[in-house]
């Protein structure tokens, strides 16, 4: 049996701090990854804006609910494993 874990980012803005919104990865208009996480993930070529954010809002990287999974960073990559069930 196949299991899939996700790691997501646990970055925390305060006010003004810089995040990015990729337009090919992001599943809403919401969805802003941190500064670190965008510059250790796949987005040569796409379609990305650079956001100042609010305090109290969280990194989407690794987050399947706001992004595809090819945006996220190595950090908070899809993790498959294989459980013996047992």
């Amino acid at each position: 049996m196949e299991n899939e874990e996700t790691k997501r980012c646990e970055k925390l803005w305060k006010d003004n701090d810089w995040g990015f919104h990729c337009h090919d990865c992001s599943l809403n208009v919401l969805c802003i990854i941190c500064g670190d996480c965008f510059e250790k993930s796949k987005h040569l070529g796409h379609e990305v804006e650079t956001i100042v954010c609010e305090s109290g809002v969280w990194c989407d990287c690794g987050n399947v609910s706001a992004m595809k999974s090819t945006g996220f960073c190595a950090k908070h990559t899809v993790q498959h494993s294989s459980g013996s069930g047992k």
